[in-house]
């Protein structure tokens, strides 16, 4: 696309924070003029810095070699479009937050590029303070939802080794009671033994009935409880 982009003035406010957690930024468009434009305006936020690219092919080879938090792409460049990027990003990074910068009226743009797993698109059409202002928003919002994912990723990993080394029997089961995980468990109880099964499924009636009334009452009340409830090698509850 072209079109005219004025300069912002670049002042010293601009400047990343020491020691802030930087959004790096990958910006890709065949307009020199535009890239020249949006990099101040982006670094603007100081937790953002902003690399650019003027095609597709410059940014495959950059990604091979650097890391980046976010890419942003326009849509109609030579060569390599940015729909195809995206797929090309996809084949080895499903989760890497990707933005596309489409014209105005191009509907069947977005769709192919939320299709194919863009995070968001964005029109350059739009005035540039408010392009600017819509595209960092964007930005640390894809961002900050991917390592949250990750964070959340990392807690669960963290957790489920904390599990495998305590002497402790934790489970899970849904609303329904099922048993969706057991770690820790007594040998004949294993994973393959009680997935998907309840207590009726594992106990005498009486003693399933005894732990069923517990977890019961927890769901009904929505309060935690702690009791001691010991399962004897065959299988008595007491």
């Amino acid at each position: 696309m072209r079109g005219f982009y004025a300069l912002p003035a670049y002042n010293e406010a601009t400047k990343p924070m020491p020691g802030a957690t930087m959004i790096r930024t990958l910006l890709i468009d065949d307009e020199p003029l535009f890239l020249k434009a949006s990099k101040p305006f982006l670094e603007k936020d100081r937790e953002l810095s902003c690399e650019t690219c003027e095609s597709s092919a410059a940014a495959l080879e950059l990604l091979a070699c650097r890391d980046f938090d976010v890419i942003v792409s326009d849509y109609d460049m030579p060569g390599m479009d940015g729909i195809t990027l995206l797929k090309r990003v996809r084949e080895t990074d499903a989760d890497l937050p990707f933005i596309i910068l489409t014209g105005r009226g191009r509907e069947e743009v977005v769709i192919e590029a939320l299709n194919n797993g863009a995070d968001f698109y964005l029109q350059k059409s739009t005035e540039p303070r408010t392009l600017y202002a819509e595209l960092t928003s964007m930005i640390r919002h894809a961002v900050d939802r991917r390592r949250a994912r990750e964070a959340l990723r990392t807690s669960e990993e963290n957790f489920r080794l904390a599990l495998q080394h305590s002497p402790t029997v934790f489970f899970h089961q849904d609303r329904d009671l099922n048993y969706t995980w057991v770690v820790n468990p007594h040998p004949a109880f294993i994973h393959e033994n009680t997935a998907g099964k309840t207590d009726f499924d594992l106990f005498l009636p009486d003693e399933a009935a005894a732990l069923t009334a517990i977890k019961r009452r927890v769901l009904e009340t929505g309060t935690g409880t702690r009791e001691i409830v010991r399962i004897t090698a065959d299988g008595a509850v007491s």
